[in-house]
């Protein structure tokens, strides 16, 4: 199985591209970061003429996450268990799926702001992405195999 990763920074701007670099180099799953749009904005119609099942998850603000997929797509989760918010929001920033039997994830975590800011300490990553939490979410049961690839789009200051 290919996987690949593109932090599309506005899937909006580079759907052309993406497009173009799916026919060019036809991974099998493809995890993305930084939407940039709400789920329901999400431009699915081209990556599915491609024969890609699409799972997105945006709202719209500066991130966002999808998973596509031409081996299958099942099971998809969205943001993490005991997820914190910020500033009473759960951010967009992680989704899960099934492809192919191997139960894998999609995560963005930026952060650009110094070590100390309070948003540093509340990222999916620091908050809830331990080897703990990805070993129990990949043997869930959920038909996945024993193999749980994590894609992370990791910023740090």
């Amino acid at each position: 199985m290919r996987i690949a990763t593109w932090n599309v920074n506005s899937i909006g701007a580079r759907i052309e591209r993406v497009v173009e670099w799916l026919e060019s180099a036809q991974p099998d799953v493809v995890a993305l970061q930084e939407l940039k749009c709400t789920t329901e904005a999400f431009p699915e119609m081209p990556i599915q003429a491609l024969g890609y099942d699409v799972a997105a998850h945006g709202n719209g603000r500066w991130n966002g996450v999808a998973i596509l997929s031409r081996v299958g797509l099942d099971n998809v989760v969205l943001d993490l268990a005991d997820q914190p918010p910020y500033e009473d929001v759960i951010e967009t920033r992680a989704i899960g799926a099934t492809c192919g039997g191997v139960r894998m994830w999609s995560l963005y975590v930026p952060n650009g702001r110094e070590p100390d800011h309070e948003h540093y300490a509340n990222t999916p990553f620091n908050a809830a992405v331990s080897d703990a939490y990805v070993d129990r979410e990949a043997r869930k049961g959920k038909g996945a195999s024993d193999h749980a690839p994590v894609v992370v789009d990791l910023d740090i200051a």
